[in-house]
């Protein structure tokens, strides 16, 4: 009862807390962001910064998306707009991704041509566990539209959740199962939270493992549903369930485990009828699918 209590008392407090816009994008030169993705893990690091008339410009090693050190990843422009590489002439590359005071419900152009444009929308903010820490968290939607188009919406795109004292932190993307980017561990301002590194040497030193993730059954379920997963070679895995806000709901393995099947049993009964992702992550890999839980 007094976890519980204690747990509580921590919310509230974080939900007192008022967070300053660029809580929700730091940016320390040596700051560390690392990540599971579909690829494998991805590290990011601050190498510099500059100050111009226009902002901040941030450099960056590590970023998929970026991989020249050379150009800024960031400006965190005067107007509190995060824009990610600032001189790319792609379009899908150099856009307006957060703009840091938004709050629930509002919308911004993330970039716009002379027929199409992607907006941005604020769909929610709330307070979440992030690596052990209880902060601020806005999601944010990205839809593309016809240019000019005043709606909220259009044809989704994919989601971003930015969190106060971390960043970026997790992203949804459409038409795939698992989320491209999870946030695995951070030092911030010399601040480490989660696991970092161990990840990448892990993946480095002993090369890939292969590894099956099965769909659920039965799906939808209430409130049972088996799981299944196999694994070709000894690893660390981490298999649990998290919900579509990227929150971890349940941890059902974790730990170096030998090769072999493997079936798990999730109980649902303390949960909300939804949609659900089960996941199993390895240090080079990270696999998702979608259940539904039907009440």
């Amino acid at each position: 009862m007094l976890k519980y209590l204690f747990l509580i008392m921590f919310v509230q407090m974080a939900r007192a807390q008022t967070y300053q816009p660029k809580d929700f994008f730091p940016a320390h030169v040596g700051d560390i962001w690392e990540y599971s993705t579909e690829y494998g893990p991805e590290r990011r690091v601050i190498i510099r910064d500059s100050l111009a008339a226009e902002g901040r410009y941030i450099f960056m090693k590590g970023h998929s998306f970026i991989p020249d050190t050379s150009t800024p990843a960031y400006l965190i422009d005067t107007s509190l707009f995060v824009v990610r590489d600032p001189f790319s002439t792609k379009r899908w590359i150099r856009v307006n991704k957060y703009k840091l005071d938004a709050d629930s419900g509002d919308t911004w152009i993330e970039f716009a041509d002379s027929t199409t444009q992607n907006k941005a929308y604020v769909r929610d903010t709330y307070d979440s566990n992030i690596l052990g820490k209880i902060t601020n968290v806005k999601e944010i939607d990205y839809y593309a539209q016809q240019a000019g188009d005043t709606s909220k919406f259009g044809s989704f795109i994919e989601t971003d959740h930015i969190a106060a004292g971390f960043g970026f932190i997790w992203r949804i993307k459409e038409g795939a199962e698992w989320p491209n980017y999870i946030l695995n561990g951070s030092v911030i301002a010399g601040d480490t939270l989660g696991e970092v590194s161990v990840g990448l040497k892990r993946a480095l030193l002993s090369g890939p493992a292969t590894m099956e993730l099965r769909p659920n059954y039965p799906n939808p379920f209430n409130p049972q549903t088996t799981i299944e997963f196999i694994l070709n070679k000894r690893t660390h895995i981490e298999f649990g369930v998290f919900n579509t806000r990227g929150q971890k709901v349940a941890l059902l393995a974790l730990g170096s485990y030998p090769p072999g099947n493997y079936s798990y049993t999730f109980d649902g009964s303390y949960l909300a009828s939804g949609q659900y992702v089960y996941y199993l992550k390895t240090p080079d890999k990270f696999l998702t699918r979608k259940m539904t839980l039907l009440k």
